[in-house]
């Protein structure tokens, strides 16, 4: 019987069809679908400029507030950096075993949250660790959400609705700007880090519900089961 078991699984496993994703993808129109990965993956990249540009608006506040000389501004500046930049290198591989859209999701999480604790920082060395932590959040973010987009889109398209997606970061840091000088008068510092953080919060929903899964990573969690019941 376990002969038989064994035979039928191998025929079935090998009876799965190979198929050339990418070339099914170049072979149709971008329709909604595409534009609908693009534009949660713009929302993503736009809330991370929005809080990656934040502290140069609402450092001179921070300062004034903490009591911090302008000596001290490197490190309060840079933590969000070297965050992003670890992030980027970290949650990469990890998206490679956990899938891009898992990533999404985990990033916007620990950038949205550690924003908002940010925006509760009671000293300089709280915000800093916090900024820091914030800073792995936004590197892992962007870098998968521009593979998500560029993997659901044919190659003709491609190039385009990646740029289109990825001013969503200008448009962020812009926003970033023009609100602290809106809300820092009347509402102080930390109001632009309660919208930096809340928001992402927001826009998890919408990424659980609508953001899909990278393709490749499912065909090859696909293989994996299947040479797994083969054996």
């Amino acid at each position: 019987m376990q002969g038989e078991e064994g035979v039928q699984r191998e025929t079935l496993a090998e009876a799965v069809p190979l198929i050339d994703v990418q070339s099914y993808i170049n072979s149709r129109k971008v329709g909604a679908f595409q534009y609908q990965v693009a534009a949660l993956c713009a929302l993503t990249v736009f809330l991370d400029g929005f809080d990656t540009q934040s502290i140069a608006f609402v450092l001179k506040s921070i300062a004034t507030e903490f009591s911090i000389p302008p000596s001290h501004f490197g490190p309060i500046i840079s933590a969000g950096l070297v965050g992003l930049a670890i992030g980027a290198l970290v949650l990469g591989p990890v998206a490679d075993k956990l899938g891009r859209r898992t990533v999404v999701m985990m990033a916007t999480a620990i950038f949205g949250l550690f924003t908002l604790l940010a925006a509760h920082a009671a000293n300089e060395t709280a915000l800093v660790a916090f900024r820091f932590l914030a800073g792995v959040g936004l590197g892992g973010a962007m870098p998968n959400a521009i593979a998500l987009t560029a993997e659901y889109c044919p190659e003709r398209r491609r190039a385009t609705l990646v740029m289109i997606m990825f001013t969503g970061f200008s448009f962020g840091a812009a926003a970033a700007g023009s609100l602290a000088a809106v809300m820092i008068p009347h509402y102080g510092w930390r109001s632009v880090w309660y919208i930096g953080g809340i928001l992402p919060l927001v826009l998890l929903p919408l990424q659980y519900l609508w953001l899909p899964e990278s393709i490749r990573f499912l065909m090859v969690m696909r293989r994996a089961r299947a040479r797994k019941w083969r054996h």
